[in-house]
């Protein structure tokens, strides 16, 4: 069998450095909020919320600080993402009913998976291949021809689905609960960056695609 003269997945740096004794971790909650912060933030949210936002600052935060790592270099991010489309579309075919080894590839994912009958997991299964191959797809055409500023519009995002339910409205007037609130993530997060044109871009974009960057 031929080898790809390129692997599919690309490795990334280590991050070395701490946020408040943590090595972000995307997998983890390492996002720690201090006293002071603290009471700032049950001024508004429940307990609930407070650790939700920390898992979702932990997910973000680590994402911020691996893209800091690991810069985008636009030519190989489209190559890649399109690698990993054909990839996806080529392995959905072969779930086709259609295919000569449909049948056994099915089987072997409903058997190996512990199903006792029927094709629900093969079903997922191509169900998600189809969203991967569809989705690297759309990043690929989205993706600019040079890189411009990221502006921490999808880190405010993330903050907002957490607050917003609340019933914390988005707004960028420094003294807003909003404003707060996303403030403390921030710096939790290790991002030292004034977040109010990271929020006036949230609130022009809110019903974009939520994955703009």
């Amino acid at each position: 069998m031929p080898k790809s003269k390129l692997p599919r997945a690309r490795t990334l740096e280590p991050l070395a450095h701490r946020v408040r004794g943590h090595v972000p971790d995307a997998n983890a909650t390492w996002v720690t909020f201090d006293e002071s912060e603290r009471e700032l933030l049950s001024r508004y949210l429940s307990e609930s919320a407070i650790a939700e936002l920390a898992e979702s600052c932990s997910f973000v935060g680590a994402l911020y600080h691996h893209l800091r790592a690991n810069p985008i270099r636009y030519a190989d991010e489209r190559a890649h993402f399109a690698r990993v489309a054909e990839a996806a579309q080529q392995l959905l075919e072969c779930f086709a009913p259609q295919s000569r080894d449909g049948l056994r590839l099915r089987a072997i994912v409903e058997l190996g998976s512990g199903a006792e009958r029927g094709t629900a997991n093969t079903d997922e299964l191509r169900r998600l291949l189809n969203l991967l191959a569809t989705g690297c797809q759309r990043h690929v055409v989205k993706l600019p021809r040079q890189m411009s500023r990221h502006t921490l519009e999808y880190e405010v995002r993330c903050v907002a689905r957490v607050v917003e339910p609340c019933g914390i409205k988005a707004s960028a007037a420094p003294g807003s609960k909003f404003t707060k609130i996303v403030r403390v993530s921030f710096l939790a997060m290790g991002i030292f960056s004034d977040p109010g044109r990271a929020i006036r871009s949230y609130i022009t974009h809110r019903d974009d695609d939520p994955l703009r960057w």
